[in-house]
């Protein structure tokens, strides 16, 4: 297995042209790759407590406090803070709130479409199966219900993603096995159909998209996991790799394909350990790591979090791949960089 570098408090939420955006606390700053010299470009103050409370890594997970997401524009930062979607201009330091009016202490992603239309879904625990709303803006400043799932159809919503083949929008939700599913609008969520509806065989939280199928893994604590493909002909799912326990991250870098593994509690799956997966074609994959979990009991992980090593965004210019350790023993709240170089060498061997 590969060794990951380790730089502590710090975590990396951006990487583009070899520089990393990364936060510490409720402050961005950026640097390029392998340097030590960094450049405050943004903060965000929320208040007095949570501004304090934010300086402690226990404190700040238990609280979804810090910056939980960040998308550069080409006039500015859009982010995610604790109940409230931020941006910044290019011109300016400090983060401001744009819109707060959504369940949950944050959405999972923000999703940018090609029209410049932005989206995101409700992320809440909502165990009274209330109606979950995608919210949507063409301006980051004024938003507005897209569309709603109607009371007791969903649970919540895990990602949006952009298909480039279909010209549409893939939208994942859970949890049960009627509420989990793939989802598909093609026309800015005037319709929405449900295309995947296996149970917990069609429950993700991401995916790869490609031009006859898709690429996910489960997320299912119930179930033993597995990568699925969906192929479009046929429009079934198959079982390509079985993995060790449920995952919320895949991801392309360069010409490598991730995964990354989550210990929930389970009575069938593996919850000890965050496994790191990668493949050069996103069917035949590797564990190039694996972390053993924090201290904390399995059934009271979700109050801090679970341990998990969350995959950086990049725009497939680096050398590396950069993750974010939480709740692991040892290394939570840091960032791990593999060479991408060293996983290519090691997946052919």
């Amino acid at each position: 297995m590969i060794k990951p570098k380790i730089i502590n408090n710090e975590k990396p939420l951006y990487v583009s042209e070899n520089k990393i955006i990364f936060s510490i606390g409720n402050y961005l700053f950026e640097k390029v790759e392998n340097s030590q010299e960094k450049k405050i470009i943004g903060y965000y103050k929320s208040n007095f407590l949570e501004d304090f409370l934010n300086k402690f890594n226990f404190t700040s997970r238990m609280l979804r406090l810090g910056f939980h997401s960040i998308l550069p524009l080409n006039n500015g930062i859009i982010g995610i803070q604790k109940n409230q979607i931020i941006f910044k201009k290019n011109n300016e330091l400090k983060f401001k709130k744009v819109f707060s009016n959504f369940n949950g202490t944050r959405p999972l992603n923000i999703l940018k479409c090609p029209n410049d239309n932005f989206f995101f879904g409700e992320y809440f625990s909502n165990v009274e199966r209330k109606e979950v709303k995608v919210f949507k803006s063409s301006n980051i400043f004024d938003w507005q219900v897209a569309y709603t799932f109607k009371a007791g159809k969903i649970r919540h919503i895990h990602k949006l993603k952009y298909d480039y083949y279909r010209k549409g929008i893939w939208i994942l939700t859970g949890d049960l096995d009627k509420e989990s599913g793939l989802w598909f609008t093609d026309d800015n969520f005037k319709t929405v159909n449900k295309v995947i509806s296996f149970g917990q065989k069609s429950r993700a939280v991401d995916l790869l998209i490609f031009k006859n199928y898709l690429i996910f893994p489960m997320d299912s604590p119930k179930q033993k996991n597995y990568v699925i493909k969906y192929s479009f002909d046929s429009k079934n799912i198959k079982k390509i790799y079985s993995i060790k326990n449920s995952a919320f991250h895949i991801k392309r870098i360069s010409d490598i394909y991730f995964i990354s593994t989550v210990p929930e509690p389970s009575l069938v799956n593996d919850t000890n350990y965050v496994y790191i997966y990668a493949s050069l074609d996103a069917h035949n994959w590797k564990v190039i790591s694996k972390f053993k979990k924090n201290f904390i009991p399995n059934n009271f992980q979700f109050i801090t979090r679970y341990p998990e090593v969350e995959l950086c965004s990049s725009k497939n210019n680096s050398d590396n791949i950069y993750g974010y350790a939480r709740s692991i023993k040892k290394f939570s709240n840091s960032t791990m960089i593999w060479s991408l170089k060293d996983i290519r060498e090691y997946l052919n061997e």
